[in-house]
């Protein structure tokens, strides 16, 4: 029996990206007649025309799957948060707000799939942008329950892909549900066994963020999502992040050391979370304990290049010139693996390179200098920064230059000598 699917979309205020998403659809529109939902949740710009002139079939649900707390609420979560948390660790304070909306993406997920007409969905955020061999994946469809594909997250200057990793928001609605108000995640629905996840190159979704969005939504709700599940690592990770990102340094290192507690976590994400505390206290300007964490990272996991350079990159800082080409030297040994969101792809290319060639050239070591440089540019040619460099490290020789002038007015009458 022939299969197809639905893509199902939640907007906000997503003029400047959805045009975007909805050109890399039109084969799926056009050819075989794909149904495009979309569940907008209060839009004030021109996204709920935009999508019904495109021919999507869109459901306004306003404010729906916002939740808001009252204050004797937060004073319970508080509590429970501190509880959580220990108390021989610095207590943090809550972000909720009393009688703030703040939105529920599972929710709002799971009650847009349930607009669909097939039991198959692919929900991509309305920023990303889809390649596909469509025949190809409908074939795929009648003996899976879902199917995961390479997703880039972030792009260099030049385009090319500075985070990927694999990537699953394409399931069956019967098997797979959301769960999580905020970095939702696919789980199975309950009493139900879906087939494992079926890896398929002939999906490609790329990410394109609207810089002009922020983040500041999700702090509140992850914190609520962590209260109320307290044994789910990787929100509590999500969430030892985010303070993080926001300036909260002595926050997410409590956050991050509790996440660490927790009997579960997936191995290289407890890497990161060290290399982030190391990070947290390089933000607090307490440069030895960063250096320390760094040192965690590496011994418990020395297979990604990101703890070493981290270490390079703050004695480089320093000016420290000599210990830092040791950690740079010692990243550039360590070979790509790949398959893990938070690997930096330019550390596998010419970041450290770069950054080695300028390590070198003052410690007088001007020939391998420039073969850090050199390799640096053979992995971005175009780099304007590496070609600028490479003054520095190469010896120009003086030149004569011998003109002839085959009996033509000299050089003194030209007024060029």
């Amino acid at each position: 029996m022939k299969e197809t699917f639905s893509v199902v979309l939640i907007a906000k205020n997503e003029e400047k990206s959805l045009p975007r998403l909805l050109e890399s659809l039109i084969e799926f529109r056009d050819k075989y007649n794909g149904e495009v939902i979309v569940c907008d949740t209060g839009s004030t710009d021109n996204t709920i025309s935009l999508a019904t002139n495109w021919g999507c079939k869109v459901y306004q649900e306003g404010t729906r799957f916002c939740k808001t707390f009252i204050e004797e609420e937060i004073k319970e979560l508080q509590k429970q948060y501190n509880e959580m948390v220990g108390f021989d660790r610095p207590l943090i304070t809550l972000s909720i707000q009393p009688n703030k909306p703040y939105f529920q993406y599972d929710l709002a997920r799971n009650y847009a799939n349930s607009l669909a007409s097939n039991d198959w969905i692919f929900s991509p955020d309305c920023d990303e942008v889809v390649e596909w061999d469509l025949a190809s994946v409908h074939s795929l469809l009648p003996d899976n329950d879902q199917l995961v594909y390479n997703f880039i997250f972030a792009f260099d200057e030049y385009g090319n892909p500075a985070i990927q990793f694999q990537h699953s928001k394409f399931f069956r609605r019967s098997k797979l549900e959301w769960r999580n108000h905020i970095h939702e995640i696919l789980q199975s629905v309950e009493g139900q066994k879906p087939k494992g996840a079926q890896f398929t190159e002939k999906v490609f979704l790329k990410h394109h963020q609207n810089p002009e969005q922020n983040r500041g939504h999700y702090l509140p709700m992850l914190e609520y999502d962590v209260i109320s599940n307290p044994a789910n690592d990787r929100n509590a990770y999500y969430l030892a992040r985010e303070y993080m990102y926001c300036g909260r340094y002595s926050d997410a290192i409590t956050m991050f050391h509790y996440y660490l507690s927790l009997p579960t976590g997936w191995w290289p994400e407890q890497g990161q979370a060290k290399i982030h505390i190391g990070d947290c206290y390089r933000g607090l300007g307490q440069d030895s304990e960063a250096e320390k964490w760094y040192h965690k990272a590496m011994q418990h996991d020395p297979t990604r290049r990101e703890p070493f350079f981290e270490c390079g990159s703050l004695h480089h800082d320093k000016q420290d010139w000599q210990r830092s080409s040791i950690y740079f030297a010692a990243a550039l040994r360590v070979p790509y693996h790949g398959g893990f969101y938070g690997t930096r792809m330019d550390l596998y290319q010419e970041r450290i390179h770069l950054l080695q060639s300028v390590n070198l050239y003052y410690l007088g070591q001007k020939e391998e200098a420039f073969d850090e440089l050199y390799k640096a540019l053979q992995e971005k040619p175009r780099n304007e920064l590496i070609l600028s460099n490479f003054k520095y490290v190469m010896d120009f020789p003086p030149v004569t230059i011998v003109i002839p002038t085959l009996g033509k007015r000299d050089m003194n009458d030209l007024g060029l000598a």
